[in-house]
């Protein structure tokens, strides 16, 4: 597993056990430390800065200390942030480019004659059918293999509704 650097704090509440505060202190450095005194339910506050900022890999430590409270301030790792930087582009120019559709889509209720009109998403469905009185094992197969979900009608003499589905097949279908 890579390696994911982090600046972190810990939570103000985080509690540990005596055990989980070793691995800390000789993971961490001697800047993390445990009060002398348990609460309670036998679990130490850390005696360190709530301020005191660590930089580590953080997979060992949650390895170690499944339920450790971390406040973490940024990723300092560079190949990851290239790879975040990346990401987020990737991301914001697909979320454009949904605006600019959604900017197209003016007219998605007609308040003339009360009649929605689909989106871009039903307008690509090439291929209609339908399944009566339909389990979920055979919906989900159906959905595996492209159907999507169009209509679901709901029958009074049935214990499961009946459903229409379309699909887009010129899309491969192995996805």
């Amino acid at each position: 597993m890579t390696p994911m650097f982090f600046e972190f704090t810990f939570s103000y509440d985080a509690r540990f056990t005596k055990e989980e505060g070793a691995f800390l202190t000789s993971y961490l450095g001697p800047k993390f430390r445990l009060e002398d005194e348990p609460d309670e339910q036998g679990r130490y506050k850390i005696a360190s800065r709530s301020w005191d900022i660590f930089r580590a890999d953080i997979g060992p430590i949650f390895e170690k200390v499944p339920l450790a409270k971390l406040d973490i301030r940024q990723l300092s790792e560079p190949a990851h942030y290239h790879f975040l930087t990346k990401w987020l582009a990737d991301m914001q120019s697909f979320m454009e480019r949904i605006d600019e559709v959604q900017k197209a889509q003016t007219h998605l209720f007609n308040h003339k004659c009360d009649v929605h009109v689909p989106g871009f998403g039903l307008l690509a469905i090439n291929e209609v059918t339908w399944e009566e009185d339909c389990c979920t094992e055979r919906l989900q197969s159906k959905i595996d293999q492209g159907w999507r979900i169009l209509a679901i009608c709901p029958q009074p003499d049935q214990r499961r509704p009946d459903y229409v589905l379309g699909r887009n097949t010129q899309i491969r279908q192995d996805y």
